[in-house]
């Protein structure tokens, strides 16, 4: 089986009253053979890890993620035995358009996110992990902050090569635009206009999966209108995250907004 699967059926069925310190420290390698072997595959082996795995299975159960729906939806025959031949079929890849380069890789059901970080990202979730989980589980479950489901790490052995090592980091989370609903048009607003815009090509029609910025939202003009509970729910949530964010050092961040058109004729 691949490391996901053995991940995931690792994990307690009930996850612990109490996540100690210790939880956050513990590492779980899996040694794993190639999914398919002929004479023209590079990978001889891989070297899986999973890192914290009781802490984010209490993530999950927090956002109402079960463990066999999160099994089915990352399991091996659909995601990593893919991923070793290089066949992305089951998944639909997206290169990301930010500064980060990274790679997103959705599930076919469209629940979930893989997303490859760096070396340095993959650091920096480490250093935060206890904080972040105390933020969703104890402090904010209403939380809009991107929820992280899994942090693993990859070691690839290749045949063949000067390079015999290659690692890849990567971490699995919910996709925020996962909805019956049909998505017609995406912002990704950070609160400031400095370079903040979608340019599109002369002649280019808006692909509604491209997500527009600032600039873009205020030459359209659009306003969203939230009123009552529901906006002084959202305003602190908000809030909040923002107050989470400063206590972690972080300043790039942003609020992706999904817009639905609804067919009132």
């Amino acid at each position: 089986m691949m490391g996901i699967k053995k991940a995931i059926d690792s994990t307690l069925d009930i996850p612990l009253l109490e996540i100690t310190d210790k939880e956050f420290k513990i590492r779980c390698k899996y040694e794993l053979a190639p999914y398919r072997t002929s004479a023209r595959d590079n990978i001889k082996a891989c070297t899986f890890y999973d890192y914290a795995p009781q802490v984010f299975a209490s993530i999950r159960k927090t956002c109402g993620v079960k463990k066999d729906l999160y099994s089915n939806s990352l399991g091996p025959d659909n995601i990593l035995g893919y991923m070793f031949n290089a066949n992305f079929q089951p998944l639909a890849e997206l290169i990301s358009s930010g500064k980060s380069g990274s790679f997103f890789y959705y599930t076919s059901d469209g629940k979930f996110v893989l997303k490859t970080i760096s070396r340095s990202e993959f650091k920096f979730i480490k250093r935060i992990l206890q904080s972040y989980h105390k933020y969703l589980t104890d402090e904010n479950r209403e939380s809009l902050i991107s929820k992280i489901y899994g942090l693993h790490k990859i070691i690839f052995l290749r045949k063949n090569t000067a390079k015999m090592h290659k690692k890849v980091y990567f971490a699995i989370m919910n996709n925020v635009f996962h909805t019956h609903m049909k998505i017609d048009k995406r912002y990704d607003l950070k609160g400031s206009t400095q370079g903040r815009e979608t340019v599109l090509k002369e002649g280019e029609a808006y692909d509604p999966t491209i997500a527009l910025k600032d600039l873009d939202f205020l030459r359209t003009k659009e306003k969203f209108k939230i009123e009552g509970d529901l906006k002084r729910r959202l305003l602190d949530s908000i809030k909040k995250d923002v107050k989470f964010f400063a206590k972690c050092e972080i300043i790039d961040y942003s609020l992706l907004v999904g817009i639905h058109q609804r067919n009132l004729h």
